[in-house]
């Protein structure tokens, strides 16, 4: 919570620590565990708020490969406009309007939606010298399963038709 209310206009900074308990308040939250800072500068203004967010830190997520836990690096910066109105509504993913006479904004939703935007489409251990930093046993198990493997492929007759239409045009 950052209250504006009695602050002069002009750059303030906040400094907020993120961990597992900050996490426990989202049951729905992939992450569960992390350890990560957000440095928030407030900048105020008559009749503007401007927040710039910078988020470092790590988070524990599930590999998709191997689905062992690991720390993975995030980082996020971006910004936030919050002006004010009669009726509290997002304009954007930017711009916040805010209920005129309101002194102080919740940023904790904003903080989770950062931290979540940061992580890859894929998450996936990083390699260690070369080799993939996944559970080993899980590899194997995986190549183990691997239906197509190169010099084994099998002709399939029900592609045939498919593939004479797609070689006529």
């Amino acid at each position: 919570m950052i209250c504006f209310g009695g602050l002069v206009d002009g750059k303030h900074n906040f400094i907020f620590d993120i961990d597992k308990t900050f996490f426990d308040l989202y049951d729905l939250s992939e992450i569960k565990i992390g350890k990560l800072t957000a440095e928030v500068n407030l900048i105020k203004e008559q009749q503007v708020i401007e927040m710039e967010f910078f988020i470092n830190g790590t988070v524990n997520v599930t590999c998709d490969r191997c689905l062992d836990q690991f720390d993975l690096p995030v980082q996020y910066k971006g910004r936030l406009f919050f002006k004010f109105g009669k009726v509290p509504r997002e304009v954007s993913d930017e711009i916040i309007i805010l209920s005129t006479g309101q002194t102080e904004i919740n940023i904790a939703q904003y903080l989770y939606e950062f931290i979540h935007l940061s992580l890859p489409y894929r998450k996936i251990h990083p390699d260690i010298d070369g080799k993939s930093g996944c559970n080993p046993d899980m590899i194997k198990k995986l190549d183990s399963l691997i239906v197509n493997k190169p010099g084994n492929e099998k002709h399939d007759v029900r592609w045939d038709k498919l593939n004479e239409i797609i070689h006529k045009n």
